[in-house]
C-alpha cells in the first residue's frame, strides 16, 4: 500500500500543482499505545481502530481519500460527502464466508466485515478492478454507480529492457542466467495463495523442466516449508528477503 500511495502523491503533484495541495497523513502511534503488548495483534487493532479515527478526526483535508479499504471506519470521522475510498480486494471477508475455494480460515472475519460497512458511505470508490467491483456490490451492497474501476498504475522500474542490466541483477542476487524464466511471488497472507504457486510450479516443471524458477520475496513459514519438502520443484525456488523496492 506505500507504493501505491508513494507513486498517487508523486504523480498528482506532479499533475495538480498548484492548483491543488496534496497533504499525506501517516498515523502516528502514541506513548500510550506502544505501551500496548503486541499479542494477537492488540497493538496494532487498538491503534487502528481507536487512536487513529482520533488523529484523523483533526485532518483539516477538503477532499480526503482513503487509500486502503481496511481503514474505511475512518469514514466514521471524516466527511462522507468528500471522501473517496480505493478498494483493492474483499478477500479477508469472501474467503471467511467460505466463498474461496481452498482459503483455510477458522471463521468470519468480523472485523473486516464491520470495516466494510462503511465503504458505501464514500462518496466515490474506487475499484482496482472490474472483479473487485462485482464483490463490492454482489457482497458488500454498494451502489454500483458511486463506483469507479481505476486500474493500479505500474512502475516504471517493471519497464525496464536493458539486457546487460538484468544480467548484472541477476548476477548480484544468486539468480540463473536470462534463459530461464522466473515468476515472482510475495507476501505471507493467505490469500497471497502461495501453496497454489507451487502447484502451478510443478504442473509447469511438467512441461518446461528447469527453464522456469520461483522467486519468492519475503519471509518463508512453517506452512510453506512443509509443502516444500514434498515438492517435485525444491530445487527451482529462490529465496530474496529484505529487497528495497528500488531492485
Amino acid at each position: 500500500m506505500e507504493v501505491y500511495a508513494d507513486n498517487l502523491i508523486e504523480n498528482l503533484n506532479r499533475l495538480c500543482k498548484p492548483q491543488i495541495t496534496i497533504g499525506e497523513f501517516r498515523p502516528q502511534i502514541s506513548s500510550a499505545m506502544s505501551r500496548l503488548p503486541d499479542y494477537a495483534n492488540l497493538r496494532m487493532r487498538m491503534c487502528r481502530y481507536v487512536s487513529l479515527p482520533q488523529q484523523a478526526r483533526r485532518m483539516p483535508g477538503q477532499v480526503n481519500h482513503i487509500l486502503d479499504h481496511g481503514y474505511a471506519h475512518l469514514l466514521q470521522v471524516l466527511n462522507p460527502r468528500t471522501t473517496v475510498l480505493t478498494v483493492h480486494d474483499v478477500i479477508p471477508i469472501l474467503a471467511g464466508r467460505g466463498k474461496i475455494r481452498g482459503a483455510k480460515l477458522n471463521g468470519r472475519r468480523w472485523l473486516s466485515e464491520w470495516t466494510a460497512r462503511y465503504y458505501k458511505r464514500a462518496r466515490r470508490i474506487i475499484a482496482v478492478s472490474e472483479c473487485t467491483k462485482s464483490d463490492l456490490v454482489k457482497h458488500c451492497g454498494c451502489d454500483s454507480e458511486r463506483i469507479s474501476v481505476i486500474y493500479p498504475g505500474i512502475d516504471s522500474t517493471f519497464f525496464r529492457d536493458k539486457r546487460p542490466e538484468k544480467r548484472e541483477y541477476r548476477n548480484s542476487f544468486g539468480l540463473p542466467h536470462l534463459g530461464v524464466k522466473l515468476v515472482l511471488i510475495t507476501g505471507q497472507e493467505f490469500y497471497k495463495n502461495q501453496i497454489v504457486s507451487l502447484r502451478v510450479m510443478e504442473a509447469l516443471r511438467e512441461r518446461y523442466g528447469h527453464s522456469i524458477w520461483l522467486v519468492r520475496l519475503g519471509r518463508r513459514n512453517p506452512e510453506w516449508d512443509r509443502e516444500i519438502e514434498r515438492s517435485s520443484v525444491q530445487n527451482q525456488i529462490f529465496y530474496l528477503q529484505d529487497l528495497p523496492s528500488d531492485k
